[in-house]
């Protein structure tokens, strides 16, 4: 019949006046959510900091510093490709807000890649002393750089495992993604490390408990787990990024672990945070750093 539009010519201008509004949406939303990124990176560190790190640092992998405010020297990392790490500067993190009369006195950063989260953590929690694991030795030698000099700060290049072992270090897509894998032949291409357990760790220190584990491991946290019976009960608080992407089961272990203990948990962001009842804190999740 004249003037009766085709299905097919139909459909096709549908799906044009359906596709244009929805990317000039997209670009849009990205643009508000990187200018709330960048409103709150200015809060936090100020604003030539916070240009440092989302606009002069998005071209190129070259060693920058930024001051951080309370923090009493210059933190470097690699231009844009620690992109993701300088992004735990301005996102919403976990808080554990303690209590005056029962400080956090002990914490243990797994995978502290370069001092970010080691640096929340010690502005944080003044009367804590925290060991930072790392197990890639670039990572590691700027985690050094970004926190050596300081009181209250171990860094241990090694791997956080559930025996004595040696680690092979395999690389990931960024300098986020290492993962680590027990070597069990005497011959291998990659770099290797350590092992070290979480017992070895608190006896080191003369630990009888850990008030905060933080564990950003890719996936070893399955192992960790599986293996965690004789130490599980001493640890106050858990923070562990699920990685059931890299490891199935990460986060079933988790909580098959910790299932005789009395933990409440809490999901936030891509983090699972169990905290011991009993002890009178909570999670608190906020923008400032300290």
């Amino acid at each position: 019949m004249e003037g009766r539009v085709k299905p097919a010519t139909l459909d096709a201008h549908e799906t044009r006046f359906e596709v244009g509004p929805a990317r000039d949406l997209s670009l849009v939303s990205r643009l508000l959510k990187w200018l709330l990124s960048f409103s709150i990176c200015t809060t936090n560190l100020g604003l030539g900091n916070a240009a440092r790190i989302q606009l002069f640092a998005r071209a190129s992998a070259k060693v920058r510093a930024i001051w951080i405010p309370g923090f009493p020297k210059p933190f470097h990392f690699r231009g844009s490709a620690d992109r993701g790490v300088m992004s735990h500067f301005f996102k919403e993190s976990w808080c554990i807000q303690d209590t005056d009369g029962r400080p956090v006195r002990s914490i243990v950063d797994c995978g502290a890649n370069i001092g970010d989260e080691t640096v929340k953590l010690w502005l944080r929690y003044p009367k804590a002393t925290i060991v930072a694991v790392e197990p890639d030795a670039l990572n590691c030698s700027f985690l050094q750089r970004n926190v050596s000099g300081l009181d209250r700060i171990i860094v241990k290049h090694a791997g956080v495992w559930h025996r004595n072992a040696k680690l092979s270090v395999i690389a990931g897509e960024s300098y986020e993604a290492f993962t680590v894998h027990e070597n069990l032949s005497e011959e291998s291409l990659q770099e290797q490390v350590p092992a070290v357990t979480i017992p070895e760790l608190m006896e080191e220190q003369g630990w009888s408990t850990i008030d905060i584990l933080k564990l950003d491991i890719e996936g070893a946290d399955l192992d960790l787990f599986q293996h965690s019976s004789g130490w599980i009960h001493q640890i106050n608080v858990i923070v562990v990024e699920a990685n059931d992407a890299q490891r199935l089961r990460s986060t079933a272990a988790l909580f098959e672990a910790t299932a005789a203990e009395e933990f409440d948990a809490f999901i936030h962001g891509e983090n699972h945070v169990l905290i011991r009842r009993g002890l009178g804190w909570t999670l608190a999740p906020r923008f400032r750093i300290a």
